[in-house]
């Protein structure tokens, strides 16, 4: 059995998988940095149990991480869960990928950037941009020859709003989308100041994710696949002109995909 986890910022998502790219079953962990490793074992426990499954049969794990605080803590919460656990993978340098990065520093792209690659290359028809809408709304970039040209990062839609009611004292606290409201029957303009608020950032994010998709289109002359993961997809691609495929288990099975590739290069 293989652990696979993705820590982000704002969530830990736990996966276990057997012999398909398909979880078994998933759990999910709000981050806290103040965490100790025992809670977090005890919490991954609890989570794994409300599955019915067993951590004893992990024989493997993978950890795609971009909080480094947080990493030592992670490591140690399953190594507690699993004492059968015979290998920790940490994605970062000198992991086969099975694409080649582009980038000026390929060691400083985001771990949780590296697995979505990882599993769209897998699963999707290249060239292909993955929106990952998270703490950070990022889009990267696949050429035909599976090479990793680049990454945009941007201020998510929660982000975004915390920023606006940090700065601007007048300004309302407001939720991406109220449970009333259906994001696709967004005004263009608002008529208050909550409404004003969802306009600018939801479709300023759609506008902004719309130009980059077009501009790859026209920059490498042809039809690009659009993935799209990450908990406010839901929020932002509706507004959206180019049509994307929605997969909430891209980056978990990523890892999965990444942890299969560091066996073939043993062998």
């Amino acid at each position: 059995m293989l652990l696979a986890v993705d820590a982000g910022n704002t969530s830990i998502k736990f996966a276990l998988f057997s012999d398909t790219p398909e979880p078994i079953c998933c759990c999910k962990l709000k981050t806290d940095p103040g965490r100790t490793a025992d809670e977090y074992a005890a919490l991954l426990q609890q989570g794994m149990a409300l599955y019915h499954a067993d951590l004893n049969q992990t024989t493997k794990a993978i950890c795609s991480s971009v909080v480094p605080q947080l990493t030592h803590a992670i490591r140690t919460a399953v190594r507690l869960c699993c004492p059968a656990l015979e290998e920790f993978l940490m994605v970062g340098p000198g992991i086969k990928t099975g694409f080649s990065i582009q980038t000026a520093n390929p060691a400083e792209l985001g771990t949780d950037l590296v697995a979505n690659a990882a599993c769209a290359k897998k699963e999707y028809s290249l060239p292909l941009i993955i929106a990952d809408f998270g703490t950070a709304t990022t889009l990267t970039f696949l050429d035909a020859d599976a090479r990793l040209q680049g990454a945009v990062i941007l201020p998510g839609v929660k982000t975004q709003l915390l920023s606006l009611q940090s700065a601007a004292a007048l300004l309302p606290d407001v939720s991406p989308v109220p449970e009333i409201e259906r994001t696709d029957r967004l005004p263009l303009f608002g008529k208050d100041s909550p409404s004003s608020i969802r306009c600018g950032v939801l479709r300023g994010q759609a506008f902004t994710i719309d130009g980059f998709v077009d501009a790859c289109r026209k920059e490498w002359n042809g039809k690009i696949t659009c993935i799209a993961t990450g908990g406010l997809s839901e929020q932002v691609l509706p507004l959206c002109k180019n049509r994307f495929r929605v997969d909430p288990h891209l980056t978990i099975r990523g890892l999965y995909y990444l942890a299969c590739a560091q066996n073939k290069k043993k062998q």
